[in-house]
């Protein structure tokens, strides 16, 4: 019973803790975080169809 416990806990430990070291910076950033404005453009509605899965994502304010 403990060996089936760590086949599955020790990688997600694992994963866990490799994706939580990942900080994601840039050394050359688009734009100061300061003065970033949020792209309008892009808000409202996107649809992806593939073709056994159809997803939406909402981007935008009003979709928080």
């Amino acid at each position: 019973m403990l060996a089936q416990y760590r086949i599955f806990v020790v990688p997600l430990l694992l994963l866990i803790a490799v994706l939580a070291g990942c900080k994601v910076d840039s050394v050359n950033p688009i734009s100061p975080f300061e003065t970033a404005q949020p792209d309008t453009a892009i808000y409202g509605v996107w649809r992806y169809k593939s073709k056994d899965d159809l997803s939406y994502i909402h981007i935008g304010p009003e979709f928080r």
